[in-house]
């Protein structure tokens, strides 16, 4: 399996707020401020405080990310490398919810696999883009946190998150959002996810950002503990892995 290679660019600083959220306007609506409420003289960090109240696990990516994720050679390196290697052997069913979508690489591959696809996505501009981006086809695109998903319990035939975890700040947090993919997963349905291998380049590559790759070694004892059985996790270039949701029949391919 190729891995691609990440470069880092020579930019160390968080990007401004202004760049990770699209312009002052975007921010206002992370914040939940709609275009007819006045902005009377508030600095712009009192709208990111009010974004981070309504969405408080949201980071900002770091420039690294915000050139390399919507690239086309990430995208090819998702869809190419990722995705079938992880999805080999595993029937989707016909609802799949995948967290985390970012620029929606995985998305795109996704959809043309199941009938319905669901994606929660924690940034506000990064859904924004992807519901214009997916408007009329077979997706739907939610700003909502993963940690506390709404849909009701036994929603979906398969949850997937590619590439995605090791954004999140804690282990707790990791954990919290594969309890809430077992919660609304169908008796039967199936966890497929992958994440990037730590190294010394990754980590520079997130410099300024959030950076907590998962450990491989931990990951069967963790999905065993919220439920899974049937777990396969895979370390070839990438970490991979599935599960299922016990009960039930196995989702039909």
């Amino acid at each position: 399996m190729s891995e691609l290679a990440l470069t880092p660019q020579p930019v160390t600083q968080m990007a401004p707020l202004g760049i990770a959220y699209g312009g002052f306007a975007l921010l206002r609506q992370a914040a939940g401020i709609s275009g007819a409420q006045s902005a009377g003289n508030e600095p712009c960090w009192c709208y990111l405080f009010r974004a981070l109240r309504r969405f408080p696990n949201l980071v900002p990516m770091n420039l690294n990310h915000q050139n390399l994720c919507p690239s086309p050679e990430w995208a090819a390196h998702l869809q190419t490398d990722i995705l079938p290697a992880v999805t080999a052997g595993v029937s989707l069913g016909s609802d799949m919810l995948e967290i985390g979508p970012g620029p929606g690489a995985a998305t795109d591959w996704l959809r043309g696999r199941v009938d319905r696809l669901t994606a929660v996505e924690i940034d506000p501009d990064a859904a924004r883009r992807l519901a214009e981006r997916f408007a009329g086809a077979n997706v739907e695109i939610r700003t909502g946190d993963a940690t506390a998903l709404t849909d009701a319990d036994a929603s979906f035939d398969s949850v997937g998150s590619f590439t995605m975890l090791h954004h999140v700040a804690t282990m707790a947090g990791q954990n919290q959002i594969l309890a809430q993919a077992f919660r609304v997963l169908r008796p039967g349905g199936v966890l497929v996810c992958s994440d990037s291998l730590a190294s010394n380049d990754l980590h520079l590559f997130h410099a300024e950002d959030t950076y907590n790759p998962v450990e491989p070694s931990s990951v069967l004892s963790r999905l065993q503990m919220l439920g899974f059985e049937k777990i396969t996790v895979t370390v070839d270039g990438a970490l991979m892995f599935a599960a299922r949701k016990p009960g039930g029949t196995p989702v039909p391919g």
